[in-house]
């Protein structure tokens, strides 16, 4: 069978994504030390995309039979893999469900949000740029608040479908 390549991507990183990550960095407390931090700028990023996960959930083919988490699978079934659970699983760590950028990201697990192996996401590196720029941006424009937000409604995720914010006096 020759290689086939699937697109799936959204234009670049789900704005819902820069958006949550950016509210849980203000509404945790953890704007600040991040600005006075820079050097935990990836960790945020992989931190806001574990917990707001461009892909939340995927399906995938059994292509022998196997046994997982001890249920036995046969070749042809197929998987729901669902990454927002996974990546809140206790393997995370402590408090999995909270947002702290000075976790340090369990191997296994640093980055399935995009993906993993032959399914890796081929945007990932220009998508964690892309979000590296706009929360060094933010950063710069110095400390925010939250001044309006609208949730995003018939979504599969807890997103924003607008966020406003403003630097604070």
């Amino acid at each position: 069978m020759p290689p086939s390549i699937t697109l799936l991507g959204t234009g670049g990183p789900r704005p819902d994504v820069a958006r949550g990550a950016t509210s849980l960095l203000i509404e945790t407390g953890q704007w600040d030390l991040l600005a006075s931090r820079r050097d935990l700028l990836p960790a945020a990023i992989d931190e806001g995309l574990r917990l707001t996960t461009p892909v939340p959930m995927m399906t995938r083919h059994v292509v022998a039979d196997t046994t997982l988490g001890g249920k036995r699978l046969r070749a042809g079934e197929r998987l729901l893999v669902c990454l927002l659970t996974a990546l809140r699983a206790p393997a995370m760590g402590a408090a999995p469900r909270d947002f702290d950028i000075s976790r340090t990201q369990t191997p296994a697990f640093a980055h399935l949000a995009f993906g993993h192996g032959p399914h890796f996401c081929l945007g990932a590196a220009l998508g964690k740029r892309e979000l590296r720029a706009a929360l060094s941006t933010l950063l710069d424009a110095g400390p925010l608040v939250i001044t309006r937000r609208r949730a995003a409604r018939r979504i599969l995720l807890p997103a924003y479908e607008m966020l406003e914010v403003r630097r604070s006096s």
